[in-house]
């Protein structure tokens, strides 16, 4: 079984910003044990900014929100995140690999080919991935900001049977059980519908980047891609063994649908940023969701944001139910003139679909 584990910044950095020395031993020995049973493990950890930012004392705290100051951090902290595990992985003679990525390795053809062989070729020699998000390079808007949906996109990539989010709580709450003491685990997702995403919290940590709700983010990719999905505390010393031997966890599983989507369409509906909306008549929402047709701008209502070719824009019915999202062959700009002269009776001509159907996710009901 191929299995893609991910840990945050708040279970591998302790409260005084060093390595989490006792945690990342025990979710070593785990990670050996399961490769000793045959089983093929990918390791997606963050914590190099935190780490960071507690080696360089001299930077003021603020400083963390500027993203040069972040690159820089995270150029120190990721040789110390990964310093700290090699020192475990090595009393299990464990050859380690640093793979850092960036979103354009999943958005381009070539670099996506590329960093998927390097990664079958590590794990065909027996070495143990740790991947992390290039943050000494990544800027705002080329970047992903967390870890949970690069690890979703590797498990999608390598075609893994599981992705195990770990955290600093059990799973997924009905509420958050930090103030809300009437909140339960929710053992088992079958759909993550909106009423699920409403409950997801964002984090209390002082280094997490995401909390519950880029963790269902992820969850969403790899239910998508047809992988399994457990969200369960770092600290559980069973957790990892339990969830590949499908046991029962006390943890929030949740469970990959039967239909998958192809990686590219993945990366438009849940990687890539949104730049804009859309709201388009019944007669567009029926060509593109019963007819598998592009989406025209004759079918266009109602434009909103600034958006310019090639960028993402989320698609919505006359309800303002969410149909699809897609990377649009116009601007913005040309889109609103295009419907203000409809809207006037005037003809104005555009040579090109807004979004072609190979570039269109449908959402509707997901």
């Amino acid at each position: 079984m191929l299995t893609v584990i991910k840990i945050g910044s708040s279970s591998v950095v302790d409260q005084k910003g060093h390595p989490n020395g006792e945690l990342i031993k025990h979710l070593c020995r785990q990670i050996n044990d399961l490769r000793n049973q045959g089983h093929a493990i990918v390791l997606v950890s963050s914590g190099a900014v935190a780490l960071g930012s507690t080696i360089i004392k001299n930077l003021k705290t603020d400083s963390k929100d500027d993203i040069a100051a972040k690159q820089a951090l995270a150029a120190v902290g990721q040789f110390e995140l990964m310093a700290a595990y090699n020192k475990e992985f090595s009393d299990y003679e464990i050859v380690t690999a640093q793979v850092l990525l960036t979103p354009t390795d999943f958005m381009h053809r070539r670099q996506y080919l590329t960093a998927k062989s390097t990664l079958e070729t590590l794990l065909a020699m027996n070495i143990l991935p740790v991947i992390n998000e290039n943050d000494a390079v990544a800027t705002d808007e080329i970047r992903f900001g967390d870890n949970d949906r690069i690890a979703a996109l590797v498990a999608n990539m390598l075609g893994a049977n599981l992705l195990v989010l770990l955290t600093d709580t059990i799973g997924m709450y009905t509420a958050d059980p930090s103030i809300d003491e009437n909140a339960t685990l929710i053992k088992e997702i079958t759909d993550l519908t909106d009423q699920i995403n409403k409950m997801a919290s964002e984090s209390s940590s002082s280094y997490g980047s995401g909390g519950m709700v880029a963790k269902l983010a992820a969850a969403k990719i790899a239910s998508w891609s047809g992988v399994k999905v457990v969200i369960g505390y770092a600290g559980n010393p069973t957790l990892l063994m339990d969830a590949v031997d499908e046991k029962s966890v006390d943890a929030t599983v949740i469970h990959p649908k039967s239909e998958k989507l192809a990686a590219r369409k993945l990366w438009i509906a849940f990687a890539k940023a949104n730049h804009g909306t859309v709201v388009i008549d019944d007669g567009a929402v029926n060509a593109i969701v019963e007819l598998n047709k592009s989406l025209l701008p004759n079918g266009v209502t109602e434009c909103r944001g600034e958006f310019v070719p090639g960028e993402a824009i989320e698609v919505l019915s006359s309800t303002q139910e969410l149909i699809a999202k897609g990377l649009s062959k116009m601007s913005s700009q040309e889109l609103v003139e295009f419907t203000k002269r409809k809207s006037l009776g005037e003809t104005y001509t555009v040579t090109t679909e807004l979004i072609h159907r190979d570039d269109l996710v449908l959402l509707a009901g997901n």
